[in-house]
Order: structure tokens, then sequence, then C-alpha cells
């Protein structure tokens, strides 16, 4: 394994030194193309390249295309993965086109979940092939492993809607896609460790090289925002590593904050609704500072709750999501030790 962990860790490298050096040649082409946003939690709502997801797209492909070609005996495996990137990133990049085509409306607010959907579909296909693709067995604290094959099978695309839009959701704040998306993949490399996991661990170290490059640029201030291709797919990323790493309750463990976040936003809605059908939940004050919209129809989102208390910077807003994730993070690191102790 110590083999497996070291060509991980050079390409982790690889991936960083990508990601390092072609986004600023990447951000002056999408400004050049008109794929850009504005900051909105700034006062003078600068515009900021968008669609940045691309390059965590080729970082991801580079480092999913290394990994089959060195670690054949699983190559299967890192198809499947790569098939399912290239299904979201598809979508991601569907949507962001889209919107700038369409004064600002993308996919629908139900397409998109169930487009995601599809993403699962290269495991399960495959799977049907080669048979050990992925363990169907849930395993829980206390209770062992429980077999559920037919039940997996739904698991899967629906592990994938779930975080991908998870992550797209929480995506608001600059920095916090990356930021909280490396805090949980530390967590699963650390977890991985503690099971014995080893393709958890090369798949945690490949997509952190991206990540943690990437986020030098999408902290504050932003140079580039990850649009809905980025946020998705890194989402889709974390899914296919629990899967893969059989730590699927760990995962879920980890992005609690994020899972909770978007489901509260969908509650207070009413479901799947378009952006339109309602006004944002913060408003900027005089002195930069981000308050709790005073307008009325507006989504109940973490940002929110972290609000009540009062008016926040951004910079706090992200710390304040990193920490609950640093937390949850923790708990699910505690939870994969007690994945191998016996009961």
């Amino acid at each position: 394994m110590l083999i497996s962990i070291l060509i991980a860790l050079i390409i982790m490298g690889i991936s960083f030194v990508i990601v390092l050096i072609l986004t600023p040649q990447f951000i002056k082409i999408l400004k050049k193309k008109g794929f850009v946003g504005r900051d909105i939690h700034k006062k003078d709502k600068p515009e900021i390249a968008e669609m940045g997801g691309v390059i965590i797209f080729i970082s991801f492909m580079i480092g999913m295309i290394i990994l089959s070609l060195i670690f054949y005996q699983h190559i299967f495996k890192y198809i499947a993965g790569i098939l399912s990137l290239i299904i979201i990133a598809i979508i991601g990049m569907t949507d962001d086109i889209l919107k700038r085509k369409k004064n600002k409306v993308g996919l629908s607010a139900i397409t998109k979940p169930i487009l995601c959907m599809a993403s699962g579909l290269p495991l399960i296909i495959i799977n049907f092939f080669i048979p050990d693709i992925y363990i169907p067995y849930l395993r829980l604290p206390f209770l062992g492993a429980a077999r559920i094959y037919y039940v997996y099978w739904l698991f899967i695309p629906i592990a994938y809607t779930i975080f991908a839009n998870t992550t797209n959701m929480i995506d608001v704040y600059n920095g916090i896609l990356p930021g909280t998306s490396i805090v949980i993949y530390i967590s699963l490399l650390i977890s991985s460790i503690i099971v014995n996991s080893e393709i958890g661990i090369i798949l945690s170290l490949t997509f952190l090289g991206t990540l943690i490059a990437y986020y030098y640029y999408n902290k504050n201030p932003a140079r580039i925002f990850s649009g809905d291709t980025g946020s998705l797919l890194v989402g889709a990323s974390i899914a296919f590593t629990i899967i893969m790493a059989d730590l699927e309750i760990v995962g879920i463990i980890a992005l609690l904050p994020l899972i909770i976040n978007s489901f509260q936003t969908l509650r207070s809605i009413g479901g799947l609704k378009e952006k339109s059908e309602f006004n944002r939940p913060t408003r900027i004050l005089e002195d930069g500072r981000l308050d709790i919209s005073e307008s009325d129809n507006v989504p109940l989102t973490l940002a929110g709750l972290i609000m009540v208390k009062g008016p926040i910077t951004e910079k706090e807003a992200f710390n304040s999501f990193l920490i609950l994730t640093i937390f949850s993070s923790i708990l699910s690191i505690i939870t994969s030790v007690l994945l191998i102790i016996p009961w």
C-alpha cells in the first residue's frame, strides 16, 4: 500500500500544478468569452470569471486517467468514475451555458437533480459485467455490514444527486466550495487509512491536489467562480469516493452541515423551485457586512441561521461553514473508528 500512496501523492502534485498553472490563463479566456458573473456579496459587485469547474474537470480527468493506467487492476472502477464525472460535468456545463444564453435561466429546478441521477448509472451498468466494481454492503457502527444488494442500486444514483446538488447549493460564498470540500476529503483520507481502504486513500489524495490549488483562486476575494460545472462535479466526486471506499455513512456524516443546509432550504421554500420564485436570503449593508434579508418569500438557509445574532462579514460566514464542516468531519472520523471495532 505504501507504494500506492506514494504514487497517489505524485498524482496529487500533478493535479495541483495543473490547476495552479492553467487557471490564470483560463480566467482570461472565460472573461473574453463572456462567462462572467457578479460577486453579489461585495458592495461594488465586481465581475468574476465563471465556469471555473472546467479546470476542476480537466484536472480530475487527468488524475483519474493516470490512476486507471497505473492501477490497472482497478481499471474498471476508474473507468466507471471517469464516465460518472463526465456525465455530471456535461450537466453542469449545459446549465452554465444555458444561463449565459437564456438570461440567466439554466436547467429547471426539477430537471437538474433528475439528470444528476444519471451520473451514477456507469457504476451500476459496469457492475453488471464486472461484479466487484462496488461492494453492495452498508457498513454501520455497532451493527457491522448490512447486505443491501438491490437497494444499493437505488442508493448510488440518489447519493450522486444529493451530494452533487448539496455542494451546488452551498457554493454561495468565496472559497466555500473548495474550502469545505478539502476538509471533507481530509476526513475521508483519514477514514480510509483507518479502515484500510487503499482506493479511498488514492482517490482522496488525487482530488485533494485539485481542490487545494483551486482554493487559491476561489478564496476571498475570488478571481474565479466554479459555476454549476464545478459545484456539481465536486459533489459527484465525493459520492464516487465514498462508494469506492465503502465509507457511505462516514461520507454522509462529513457532509451533514451541507446536507442540512440544502434540505432546510428546500423545506422552507416548499420543494424544488426556480430561483426567480423567491428572493435572496441575505442583503448587503452599507458597511459591506451581510445580514438576513428583510424581504418576504426568502429561503431559510444555514447562513441565515448563522446571521440570527447579527450581521457578519463574508469571511465570517465562510469561517462558520468551515468550523461546522470540521466538526462534522471529526465525527465522521470517529465513525470510521467505530466501523472497525468488533461488536
